[in-house]
């Protein structure tokens, strides 16, 4: 739990069975996590940290196997609250802190009910973009800086433009993946249903995006051309603004 008492889904427990090998596991949605089929009359060594794996962890406790109801408080660091507006009747939007980068990081936001979420642990010097996206209805949440912050931040869904990249392909080669990304946010395009090689990205909030396109030999398994560096591979990428229809081409290397 947190310092108000509340469950950290995600939590990140370690434990030591006599001192010599070390199992990390996480918490569950409510907190909770178990540790099954240890030997009997041993003795445990257990401490918990951030659902992130980074900052402080809690002091030891050392317990036999078998031990219920093992509480942990963590540290507590920076937290950020944040409130959707006018959302629908039951629409639950997926809200998460997003940073790229050299050392990119994911964070999910845990609801509150009535439209509030919240990130708690946060390094007070980390800046996020924040997302979030209403499944099917073609709707998101964008902030581009967000910090850990004492006040609640207030934000309503927006509506977004969509991306049209026209791909040429040489023969024998087909696409496999397009995408838009920007500081860690990433939306690809449906790959079933394409008419006339024109690929839409789903609805993007204002701003620069890279297009990348990926192509493989027909008959290639996708998972391994997805793979970067491959010799069996092609991308092609330029920047474009939503809203805009773009056209790139692959072309084979020798």
């Amino acid at each position: 739990v947190d310092e108000l008492g509340e469950p950290v889904a995600g939590a990140r427990v370690h434990l030591d069975v006599e001192a010599f090998r070390r199992h990390a596991r996480k918490a569950d949605d409510d907190g909770r996590f178990r540790y099954p089929q240890l030997q009997p009359d041993t003795v445990l060594a257990l401490c918990a940290g951030p659902p992130d794996g980074r900052g402080p962890t809690t002091e030891v406790q050392r317990v036999p196997a078998g031990t219920e109801d093992v509480v942990f408080v963590l540290p507590g660091r920076g937290r950020l609250d944040v409130v959707v507006r006018d959302l629908p009747n039951d629409a639950k939007p997926s809200v998460q802190l997003v940073r790229g980068g050299a050392a990119p990081l994911r964070i999910r936001g845990i609801p509150a009910g009535d439209g509030r979420y919240g990130f708690r642990f946060l390094d007070p010097h980390d800046e996020f973009v924040l997302w979030g996206e209403l499944g099917g209805d073609e709707r998101f949440l964008f902030h581009p800086a967000v910090r850990a912050q004492a006040e609640p931040l207030v934000l309503a869904l927006q509506a977004g433009r969509p991306l049209h990249v026209h791909v040429t392909v040489p023969e024998g080669v087909r696409v496999v993946a397009v995408s838009a990304s920007r500081d860690g946010v990433m939306r690809r395009a449906p790959i079933d249903g394409v008419d006339d090689r024109v690929y839409r990205i789903p609805p993007l909030p204002p701003g620069r995006y890279a297009v990348r396109v990926l192509g493989a030999p027909e008959g290639f398994p996708p998972h391994l051309a997805r793979r970067r560096g491959r010799p069996t591979s092609w991308t092609a990428e330029t920047e474009a603004e939503p809203g805009a229809r773009v056209e790139l081409e692959l072309e084979l290397d020798d």
